[in-house]
């Protein structure tokens, strides 16, 4: 298993390191959960801004928090087939703030057990 940090300090080695994506299927993870409708939609965004740049980097990107988008449960009854998706996608981004989300380090246990790469968002 490969494991990337990418930065927000250093954007030059960042892209160089997010263009590792091109033509790969990278599933995003992070927050998707929140307090309020407010929180849950910032982290659908955040999300969604990750994705746009996987695909503008030629990545082929899964993003689960467009998928199941303030679909009226949430969580937990999504996690099963998140996890089935993640184990047919080449790498993992971890976005920043995954170490709050119990999905999301799900998420990651099965990128682990699948041998997937994994790129961490510090900062």
């Amino acid at each position: 298993m490969k494991i990337i940090y990418i930065s927000r300090r250093n954007r030059e080695t960042e892209e160089c390191n997010m263009n590792k994506m091109a033509g790969k299927i990278v599933y995003v993870s992070g927050p998707y959960r929140a307090k309020t409708i407010m929180g849950k939609l910032l982290n659908i965004w955040r999300a969604r801004q990750v994705a746009i740049r996987i695909w503008r980097l030629g990545g082929i990107c899964i993003c689960p928090h467009m998928n199941t988008a303030l679909f009226k449960e949430d969580g937990m009854p999504y996690i099963a087939g998140d996890c089935e998706i993640v184990k047919r996608c080449d790498i993992i981004y971890m976005m920043r703030g995954w170490e709050s989300s119990e999905g999301a380090k799900i998420e990651l246990a099965t990128a682990k057990n699948y041998f997937l790469e994994v790129i961490y968002a510090e900062g």
